[in-house]
């Protein structure tokens, strides 16, 4: 005997429902009013009640505002109201909610029309995906590919970015700023008569210190090794700029308690202006290197600014240090023996080498 009209609906309806019970996402049906106080809950499956905590007891005849808080971004939820007014589907990204508890989660949602045989919407069918702990774990390894893992401070790579919209809008707005680059001096030392925990200790340190002395518009960024760079984007002039090497200068000059012993290092520091002159961003971390090794060459514990004729004075030696490889690759070079001579016995008692 086949099944009745009725029988055969409540048997789909019933399989209907099965499916749900069984579907990981979260699924919800309502009424189709758009206007405030907004469309009526009528259906949620067991995965609804799993992402949210509530029971279908409790959302059926409200509205999904439930589910909103002070971090629901306002802007999906217009685009939504737009779409589902013209009969479009809606596909929603990063969506903050909020569950029964108050907790936030993160979800991607999708809606579309539910129509009937005359193709009339009836209802609006929604799927919700929870990717809270997709979105954590993207934001884990954006942090870990743009900060350095030992001081958490910002990389190379982040700081360069940060460099190039500072230029940006030192060029397009004139306003100033500075690069300094340093370089911790005795470090190598530290490492080498204390271990390499003990040197790690140092560098987290040297960047709790930065941090702590800098403004927070300032960004303070590791290189590597034991080479720090700090972006100052509002100084008042090139004297402010020198004012803050001074106070980092002193700050890393203090001793440092290290495995139960003092250790001591300085830095050096090259600062070099920003305006709307000024090239690229390797150029300027380039300049300000260069700053840097001279204020070294000078002394360590000390700040110098850049200067065309640094610039100029490490091409030459450069070219020295390149002139002299090729020489001893092409055997360009003499040796010659120039003896020493005791006067008063006229008797050889050694010679000097000389390389010509």
């Amino acid at each position: 005997m086949r099944p009745s009209e009725k029988e055969r609906i409540g048997e789909e309806a019933f399989l209907l429902e099965a499916a749900m019970r069984h579907v990981d996402e979260a699924v919800l049906i309502t009424t189709t009013e758009l206007d405030h106080p907004g469309p009526e809950i009528v259906y949620v499956n067991e995965g609804f009640c799993r992402m949210t905590g509530y029971t279908p007891d409790e959302v059926i005849g409200r509205t999904p505002r439930l589910l909103q808080g002070p971090k629901t971004d306002r802007a999906p939820l217009d685009r939504l109201r737009r779409l589902l007014s013209r009969g479009e589907p809606f596909d929603g990204r990063n969506v903050i909610n909020y569950r029964k508890d108050g907790s936030e989660y993160v979800l991607e949602w999708y809606i579309e029309a539910i129509r009937d045989s005359d193709g009339k919407i009836t209802h609006w069918i929604s799927s919700q995906r929870d990717v809270t702990e997709l979105k954590a774990m993207e934001e884990r390894l954006r942090h870990q590919a743009l900060h350095d893992p030992l001081t958490g401070l910002p990389n190379r790579t982040l700081f360069a970015q940060r460099l190039e919209l500072a230029l940006s809008r030192a060029r397009m707005q004139e306003e100033p700023g500075a690069l300094l680059f340093l370089d911790l001096d005795g470090f190598k030392d530290v490492n080498d008569s204390l271990g390499h925990e003990a040197g790690d200790k140092l560098l987290v340190e040297a960047a709790e210190r930065l941090m702590a002395l800098l403004t927070p518009g300032a960004t303070v960024a590791r290189f590597g090794g034991d080479e720090f760079a700090v972006l100052l984007e509002h100084p008042s002039d090139e004297a402010e700029a020198m004012r803050v090497a001074e106070r980092i200068v002193g700050t890393l000059g203090e001793p440092f308690v290290l495995a139960e012993r003092e250790a001591s290092i300085s830095a050096s520091i090259g600062i070099v202006a920003l305006s709307a002159s000024s090239g690229g961003s390797e150029e300027l971390l380039r300049d300000a290197d260069v700053a840097m090794y001279r204020a070294k060459e000078e002394g360590k514990g000390r700040y110098r600014v850049f200067e065309e004729a640094m610039r100029v004075r490490i091409l030459q030696r450069l070219r020295l240090e390149d002139e002299l490889r090729r020489a001893i690759q092409q055997e360009e070079f003499a040796l010659h023996y120039q003896p020493k001579v005791k006067l008063p016995t006229g008797k050889i008692v050694g010679f000097e080498a000389l390389v010509r």
